[in-house]
């Protein structure tokens, strides 16, 4: 078994838990879910017609499911331990797993899942990793996942049939592949030239501590230099990743796009089960679109995108109800149970007095 870094001096996160131990985050969910499925089930033509939809699934396609989902999360944690491994920082692989799952958790009770890194560096930083190095492996684990996804969005928007990527869902990729290339342009800048960025970043928050003289800034002393050091040695860490091993960096993209094929794949299996006769070809290309459109999405998860969004798509396959059916299914393995394990995880985490060691 690895043993955790030793701790540095650099290492300054805040040892409060993130936000997703607030009491009103625990409703955000419950929310978005029911409202989102409620929409859904509304517009396939009432609960018992998808039911019936549902029903038509067997046991052993379940199954089959579930083997999806257990694919899923190892593909997960072994992104976080091969960007760990990129970084010098060994990480167990039962630990992914661990942070894999609470980071679903997170992005899903989130806005544009923003709390999921924070909390991954939380996390990290309570097993004994140094808190920057932890917050660098937790960004560079989702940024890795957006340069997989942006360069199949384009090629959607370029090569996809008209009638496939309509007006609506053209508009939904545009929007969110330019908003997501502007933030990986910054971030492969940053990478590329980490001192430069480093001494802006130290330049651009000096300013603001050279006014901790006056009384409404003298609050913020201490999150500002908290922040400037955690911004400039994540500067440091996005540079190390770019210049360190090329087959453990190559291996996190590689496991990158498996995880994206295992999405794609398990709506390949379904839809033939709820009775689709398209194409192989034609599920891939929607399967890619939804999952494209899913995990660009700005909602907490995907919330209401992912319902309402795949219910238009997949209507193009297969009857409203049994459509329904597939975003539900979908959905249930690839995020709902997901999120309940890291849930309890989360909730196990923050009810310890003293972090366990891995």
């Amino acid at each position: 078994m690895d043993a955790a870094p030793e701790k540095t001096s650099s290492s300054r996160l805040a040892a409060a838990p993130p936000a997703a131990g607030k009491r009103w985050l625990k409703l955000v969910p419950v929310v978005l879910v029911g409202a989102s499925l409620g929409y859904l089930i509304y517009a396939a033509g009432g609960f018992g017609a998808v039911v019936a939809s549902l029903a038509r699934l067997k046991f052993w396609q379940l199954l089959v499911c579930l083997g999806f989902l257990l694919a899923d999360v190892a593909c997960d944690a072994s992104r976080y331990t091969l960007v760990a491994r990129t970084l010098s920082t060994p990480l167990p692989w039962m630990l992914g797993v661990r942070v894999a799952l609470i980071n679903l958790y997170v992005a899903f009770v989130t806005p544009g899942a923003g709390g999921a890194p924070p909390a991954v560096a939380w996390l990290l930083k309570r097993r004994g990793y140094d808190g920057s190095r932890a917050l660098a492996i937790a960004l560079i684990k989702g940024l890795v996942g957006f340069y997989a996804l942006v360069p199949i969005a384009v090629g959607l928007l370029l090569w996809a049939p008209s009638e496939t990527v309509t007006g609506v869902i053209r508009a939904v990729l545009a929007g969110s592949g330019l908003g997501l290339s502007a933030l990986l342009l910054l971030m492969a800048l940053i990478a590329l030239f980490p001192e430069r960025a480093a001494r802006l970043i130290g330049k651009l928050l000096g300013s603001l501590h050279k006014a901790e003289s006056d009384q409404k800034l003298r609050g913020w002393r201490r999150l500002l230099h908290w922040l400037d050091g955690v911004l400039q040695e994540t500067a440091y860490d996005l540079g190390l990743y770019l210049r360190g091993p090329k087959l453990w960096g190559l291996s996190a993209f590689v496991a990158t796009l498996c995880n994206i094929a295992i999405f794609m794949g398990l709506i390949v299996f379904l839809a033939p089960c709820l009775g689709s006769t398209a194409s192989w070809s034609e599920l891939s290309l929607l399967g890619a679109l939804y999952v494209v459109m899913v995990y660009m999405a700005p909602t907490p998860g995907g919330a209401g995108l992912a319902e309402g969004g795949g219910l238009y798509i997949f209507s193009s396959i297969l009857p409203e109800a049994e459509a329904a059916a597939l975003v539900i299914v979908w959905r249930t393995f690839t995020c709902y149970i997901p999120f309940l394990i890291g849930a309890l995880l989360m909730g196990a985490e923050l009810g310890e007095t003293a972090p366990a060691r891995c």
